[in-house]
């Protein structure tokens, strides 16, 4: 285990839980081997809790870096993988808030987007934010949803009636129990989710061009921070790559373009980890399974200021150059246009109920391929 956690509360309580997903991954690729085995999880600055309850029940949450080492293909099913990710394009031409908002809801009921609208749930957005010399920019966070639940062919969230349902096992120890795929079955799935990553990537840059194509959008980054950085590992909010990322802080607040540096302590496995966001915490402090409770975003109740002095404490544990500043003028997000006036000031966002033990346990049951966005098939042949 590495721990590059802000060390608050929550993340506390969650690296305790991180322990036992890293043992049940290295056993269970043991049992299936019957050779020594290895598992090491990073616990990243925004590790937090996972708005998908089940992800936490398969011993996964946002914010945090796996890998193994293993004679086998291997995928640990409940890391709920897909690709996600941030676009930032500069606009040549303004747009005024109006605008923006007549042509966001223009694209949620059009036919020739060619990418499923998914901008109403979770933590996805689009955005209108000012850059520091006064340009205007567009913000995409989406993932590959044509290829998370919709299509049970070809879907990689581990839902009852996804292709590889059948094919999944449970390892238990401890009382706790990991569920994962192997052999053909996880090659498939590997080849699936590192494909997807520049799909992803074309889909966030087509998607802005669709919407925002009169206001000349010319790209600065796309960066993606969920997915299989290798065929061994998984990152869970969290980018891999040096270069340009998006530090995206806490809703209505300002957000950073950072470049990542290498070579430091969150250079791992020959990948550069660098957080997404801030992160989730328990709203009052207190971290607990067996009730209710109330979730905030980091960060949320503090002023432009104190979030800046966050991020540079952050950026000591993953080292990065700031070099942008991003000011929300509107954004969309789980069906509602947000801007500085109608901001939530709540810091509640959400309830999650999970009971006590079920963490890191069984759920029911909820080659290489190019990917085709129009028909969203896969075919034999190279990526």
């Amino acid at each position: 285990m590495i721990d590059l956690t802000m060390q608050d509360e929550t993340q506390k309580a969650i690296l305790s839980y991180l322990v036992n997903t890293e043992t049940l991954i290295r056993k269970a690729i043991e049992k299936e081997t019957h050779k020594p085995a290895a598992c090491q999880i990073v616990g990243m600055p925004d590790l937090g809790i996972a708005t998908n309850k089940g992800r936490m029940q398969g011993g996964f949450f946002t914010g945090m870096y796996a890998s193994w080492k293993s004679d086998i293909s291997f995928v640990p099913v409940d890391a709920t993988v897909n690709v996600c990710g941030v676009h930032v394009a500069r606009l040549q031409r303004p747009i005024s808030s109006k605008e923006f908002k007549e042509i966001v809801t223009k694209g949620q009921h059009s036919k020739d987007l060619g990418y499923t609208w998914n901008f109403d749930s979770g933590n996805h957005f689009i955005m209108l934010a000012n850059g520091q010399g006064g340009s205007q920019h567009i913000v995409l966070h989406a993932s590959a949803a044509e290829y998370k639940k919709e299509n049970p062919d070809l879907a990689l969230y581990p839902t009852e009636n996804c292709w590889y349902a059948d094919k999944i096992k449970t390892y238990s120890h401890n009382g706790k129990s990991l569920r994962y795929i192997t052999g053909e079955t996880a090659e498939k799935f590997i080849d699936m989710a590192i494909a997807l990553e520049k799909f992803n990537d074309k889909r966030n840059k087509d998607v802005t061009q669709k919407l925002f194509g009169d206001f000349e959008p010319q790209d600065i980054l796309t960066s993606s921070h969920y997915g299989m950085p290798s065929r061994n590992s998984v990152a869970v909010g969290c980018s891999w790559k040096p270069g340009k990322s998006v530090m995206l802080t806490a809703p209505g607040k300002e957000i950073f373009i950072v470049d990542i540096l290498k070579g430091n302590q969150n250079t791992i496995d020959g990948f550069v980890l660098s957080p997404h966001g801030f992160g989730v915490e328990a709203a009052n402090g207190k971290f607990d399974f067996e009730n209710y409770y109330d979730l905030k975003v980091r960060g949320q109740d503090l002023n432009n200021s104190e979030i800046k002095t966050y991020v540079q404490k952050i950026l000591q544990k993953c080292p990065a150059k700031i070099i942008e500043k991003l000011s929300p003028i509107c954004s969309y997000n789980r069906g509602k246009f947000w801007d500085k006036e109608t901001i939530k000031k709540k810091t509640t966002i959400v309830q999650i109920p999970v009971r006590s033990g079920t963490l890191t346990g069984p759920l029911s049951l909820q080659s290489q391929y190019n990917i085709d966005k129009t028909s969203a098939k896969t075919t034999k042949g190279g990526v």
